[in-house]
């Protein structure tokens, strides 16, 4: 994935940005700061803008790549992730406020339900040890108060896994992975497969997109 492609693709999903001189951003609001990758040198360098308060502006980066495609892909993956949220996962917290996802009453009946509403089927909460025939998430108990939470792969194998997580805040952040996965392989896998892109996209790269 070039630049060009990623800006594209953004596009359509609703993202404005702007491409020009080696140079691709988001379309900025004033005063606002914004994401932006930019040739320096032979790295290319991703960041935030810093545009807010700042008499100076510059670009506070976050990620360097040796590669445009590389630089691009993240920008595109990090980009798009954000916007699903705001999209998809806040507007369905907003619109259910019956499923109440930020109290301590959320637990992973409710997570089942949510699914539910969704139309997420249930073999996306991977449940024990799974021999896999899809991308599942599932909850790994670490000790009395913490879980992380694993990316599993086609093979039913743990690709990632993210680091303990307090068990009050587990279902929140589990809701928002499976939700995200479920975006990736429904709505974004074939936006990709249309453009001859979705090979460039591994498990690693599914992962940041959570």
């Amino acid at each position: 994935m070039n630049m060009k492609q990623a800006a594209e693709l953004l596009s359509q999903e609703g993202i404005s940005t702007i491409l020009k001189h080696n140079v691709l951003q988001e379309e900025p609001r004033p005063y606002e700061s914004y994401y932006q990758l930019k040739k320096s040198e032979e790295k290319w360098l991703y960041g935030l803008f810093m545009v807010e308060r700042q008499n100076n502006p510059y670009l506070k980066v976050r990620k360097e790549f040796n590669a445009e495609e590389e630089g691009a892909k993240y920008f595109f993956i990090d980009r798009l992730s954000s916007h699903y949220f705001l999209k998809y996962i806040q507007e369905f917290i907003s619109q259910h406020p019956e499923v109440d996802i930020y109290s301590d009453t959320f637990d992973e009946e409710e997570l089942q339900r949510a699914m539910s509403l969704l139309a997420i089927p249930p073999y996306y909460l991977a449940k024990g040890e799974t021999k896999g025939k899809n991308k599942a998430i599932r909850l790994d108990k670490k000790d009395d108060n913490h879980t992380v939470i694993s990316f599993l792969n086609d093979e039913g194998e743990c690709v990632k896994s993210t680091l303990p997580i307090e068990n009050e805040s587990l279902l929140f952040f589990a809701f928002t992975t499976i939700y995200k996965l479920y975006l990736f392989e429904k709505r974004l896998s074939p936006l990709l497969e249309l453009h001859h892109l979705r090979d460039e996209f591994t498990d690693d790269d599914i992962y940041l997109f959570f």
